[in-house]
């Protein structure tokens, strides 16, 4: 399964799969509507968002992200994948180790 690593190499070859967290995007939209474009037909998408209740999310991002950084909750991520044409197929809570582990983050996976 090819992985997209830069947008050039995406450009060039498109890709069946693009891994991500995106709390760090400012404009997840956008973000989404050009893993949409890289993404060959019938490729997954598999999005990690922190868990906007999780102190420890904000706490583990960089100073200058802090005060922008934005997690949407399970439903609004839903609705921001299905809005760029993507169909999602699994979300669920994810478990990380221990401090993040009381509060899961949300898994989302979607083809195009």
């Amino acid at each position: 399964m090819g992985v997209a690593l830069t947008a050039s190499s995406a450009q060039t070859r498109g890709t069946d799969s693009v891994p991500d967290n995106l709390g760090c995007v400012f404009d997840h939209a956008a973000a989404l509507a050009e893993f949409h474009r890289v993404l060959v037909p019938g490729g997954l998408l598999a999005i990690v968002i922190n868990n906007p209740r999780s102190r420890w999310a904000m706490a583990l991002q960089p100073p200058a992200v802090r005060g922008l950084a934005y997690f949407p909750p399970p439903e609004e991520m839903r609705s921001l994948v299905e809005a760029t044409g993507f169909i999602v197929v699994e979300q669920r809570p994810v478990h990380r180790p221990l401090p993040n582990s009381l509060v899961p983050d949300v898994l989302t996976v979607a083809r195009r």
